[in-house]
């Protein structure tokens, strides 16, 4: 374990923790065929853009965000299994060390 290792780096067993769901958890966003979906999806939006053809067919389809990302899907994939269970990060700086917020009675 690095805070045996390192001492001097002042690392906690929760900062191990954190490390160790990042590594788990940051890759949950991917698409079919990893990052060749994203540039696929990067590649359709600008057609879309360019083809009025295009445009019409997808019309009716959910707007997606223009700089989507594999990361960014992860990390609505854990907001949304913490909103399940009634919690969620508590992004205020003073509170990012403390634990999860209790948002509901979860479902």
């Amino acid at each position: 374990r690095l805070s045996d290792r390192h001492p001097e780096f002042g690392v906690t067993s929760k900062d191990e923790l954190c490390v160790s769901l990042a590594g788990l958890l940051h890759d949950t966003g991917h698409g079919i065929f990893s990052h060749l979906y994203e540039e696929f999806r990067e590649e359709i939006n600008q057609e879309i853009e360019r083809d009025p053809e295009k445009r019409k067919i997808y019309q009716d389809f959910p707007e997606v965000e223009k700089h989507w990302s594999h990361e960014r899907s992860s990390l609505m994939m854990v907001d949304e299994v913490l909103r399940s269970l009634g919690l969620c990060i508590d992004m205020r700086k003073e509170n990012l060390d403390k634990p999860l917020m209790q948002i509901g009675d979860g479902r």
